[in-house]
């Protein structure tokens, strides 16, 4: 009976550890991650990297370090940003939902799905999803991405997209 109980206690501590571990993942890069794409901040969102950043693009077969990388976001912010001065009004938002989650208190593999949403001042809304694998690496207390590959997922349906796990905290 003492080592069911034993075990029981290890398992809800365990269970408890690896969520305080995502809370914590959530609320240094994924809660700043989806506002900083939102507001098209690149600044902000090249934080969320750590500077051994690898980033693969698996619908286009390009790798690119970190440098690269921010040159490619920036520039695509900003035509984001004259886009949306062009047709004010427009609303952008992203979301995340997991279908993978694996952490120690070091380092962290997630697979998921993205979803934006853009909303245009005539109403038509356009959805691009795409499928996420990453490994997230906590160096001086703070959670950055380490390797970051994604591949669009037209085909994914809102169902399969709300099936999935949504971030904690």
């Amino acid at each position: 009976m003492r080592y069911k109980l034993s075990l029981i206690i290890c398992l809800i501590s365990l269970n408890l550890s690896a969520q305080a571990i995502q809370n914590e993942i959530d609320n240094q890069v994924w809660k700043p991650f989806c506002r900083s794409l939102m507001s098209l901040d690149t600044a902000k969102y090249m934080l969320l990297h750590d500077k051994e950043l690898i980033r693969v693009e698996r619908g286009n077969g390009k790798i690119y370090g970190y440098d690269i990388y921010r040159t490619n976001t920036k520039s695509g912010f900003e035509q984001s940003s004259i886009l949306n001065k062009k047709n004010a009004g427009i609303k952008f938002e992203v979301e995340l939902r997991f279908l993978e989650r694996v952490a120690t208190d070091k380092i962290a593999y997630e697979v998921g799905y993205y979803k934006s949403v853009i909303t245009f001042p005539d109403g038509r809304i356009s959805k691009y999803y795409s499928k996420f694998h990453v490994t997230l690496r906590k160096a001086k207390d703070k959670w950055l991405l380490l390797i970051d590959s994604s591949l669009p997922m037209p085909q994914l349906t809102e169902d399969e997209f709300m099936n999935a796990k949504g971030m904690h905290g």
